[in-house]
This record gives C-alpha cells, sequence and structure tokens, in this order.
C-alpha cells in the first residue's frame, strides 16, 4: 500500500497568511498616516518637521501594501523574496516617518516591533537579528542626522539603544515561536500520516480476512465490506 504523503502547500499556509495579516497592518499605517495629515490642522505633533515627506511617505507605503496584496495573493514572487523586500520596505518607511516627525521622541519606532516580531516567525534566526541590527542602523542613522541638523539629544541615542535591544528581543521570540510552531506542526503531520497509514492497514487485513465483515453507519449505509462477505451475498465489489 502506498503511504500518504501530506500535501507541500499544508506547510505554506501560516507563512502566507502572516503576509496578509502585515500586508493590511500596513495599510493600515499608511491610511493613517494620510489621515492624520489631514485632519490634523492644528498644532501638529506627527509629521511636524516635515510634513510633506510624512505625507508622501505614507501614500507611497499604503501602495506599496496594496501591490504587495496581490503578490502575496498569487503568491509570486517566492515568499523568501517577499518578505525581504516587505521588510525592507518597513523600516524604510517607519525610518522616514521617525525623520519626519522629529526622530524617536515621536514613538513611531514601536511600529518596527510589529514587522521584525513577525516576520521572525519565518525567517531563520540569523535573518531575524540581521533585519533587527539592520533596523536599528537604521534608526541610529536617523537619529544622528537629526542631532547633525537639529538640536543634539543625549536621551534620544538612548531612547535609540533601547529600542533596538527590543527589536532583538522580539526577532528572537518570533524565532522561537516560530519554530515551536514549525516542531508542532511537523509533529501533526506525522500523527496524521501513521493515522491515514494505520486505517489503509485496518481496512486491508480487514478485506483478507475469511469472517464476512460489513460495516454500515447509523442510517444503514455500508461503509465498509471484506471479500468474504462479498462472496457470501454474491455480489461484486463495485455492486
Amino acid at each position: 500500500m502506498p503511504a500518504t504523503v501530506a500535501s507541500p502547500t499544508d506547510a505554506q499556509v501560516l507563512p502566507w497568511r502572516l503576509r496578509r495579516l502585515l500586508n493590511l497592518f500596513r495599510m493600515v499605517v499608511g491610511g493613517s498616516v494620510v489621515v492624520i495629515y489631514f485632519s490634523d490642522t492644528g498644532s501638529r505633533q506627527l509629521g511636524a518637521q516635515m510634513p510633506l515627506l510624512f505625507l508622501w511617505t505614507g501614500i507611497v507605503y499604503f501602495c506599496f501594501s496594496a501591490l504587495s496584496s496581490f503578490t502575496v495573493r498569487a503568491q509570486r514572487p517566492v515568499l523568501s523574496l517577499q518578505i525581504y523586500s516587505q521588510l525592507v520596505a518597513d523600516i524604510a518607511a517607519v525610518t522616514l516617518l521617525m525623520y519626519s516627525s522629529g526622530g524617536i521622541n515621536s514613538g513611531l519606532g514601536g511600529l518596527l516591533f510589529i514587522a521584525i516580531g513577525v516576520n521572525s516567525v519565518i525567517l531563520s534566526r540569523r535573518m531575524g537579528i540581521a533585519f533587527a541590527a539592520f533596523a536599528t542602523l537604521a534608526m541610529l542613522g536617523e537619529q544622528t542626522f537629526i542631532v547633525l541638523y537639529g538640536p543634539p539629544s543625549t536621551a534620544s541615542y538612548i531612547q535609540t539603544g533601547i529600542i533596538g535591544i527590543i527589536l532583538f528581543a522580539a526577532a528572537l521570540a518570533g524565532y522561537a515561536l516560530g519554530h515551536r510552531l514549525r516542531e508542532s506542526e511537523a509533529l501533526a503531520e506525522r500523527r496524521g500520516i501513521d493515522l491515514e497509514n494505520l486505517a489503509q492497514l485496518n481496512a486491508h487485513i480487514i478485506r483478507r480476512m475469511r469472517t464476512g465483515i460489513v460495516v454500515v453507519d447509523e442510517d444503514n449505509r455500508v461503509r465498509l465490506a471484506n471479500n468474504s462477505a462479498l462472496s457470501n451475498f454474491g455480489v461484486t465489489r463495485a455492486e
């Protein structure tokens, strides 16, 4: 009897589902940026330093998310390329939003927690840490640019370092969660295959028994009949 083989697409359900959720999150962020720009006409808090950069970053981020929703639905290009490109876009967009809003004190750096943490569930530990380092360097570069062209603030560097540490922690926590999920999924698939193979073996043994056996459900529909039972009834398996 051929062994039951798990479908190769089952292991890819979670990564693509996470991609759809992250795209929805990006669209919400991009749309919120546009809404905040046009609604906050008084004392502007977000986007106060460079309002136009704040607006266009939100527009481009929203359009990128809309385009990514089609690529995720089509599952083209490959998953790894989509993860890397979308993560780079997340880091670039959040960094520009932070810069246009006055830096790390705007609180927008927290948006990177979701991007790094959720993607680390899919990524390897090395790549998750690499993107956390890239995001931290981007925030440090953005803060350095503000210090060079604005009032210096040592506390801002301290806050940037704290956020960087949290990003590394989010990457490691996301990888640990993803590793546990993959192990559980692999175990469930193996047990499912074993159960299916055991059911096929039981059916094969029953059909070869000399004692006639007929299995019916609560509606008296025949679910299983071995060869001896068919011979006793004088019918073929097709009948």
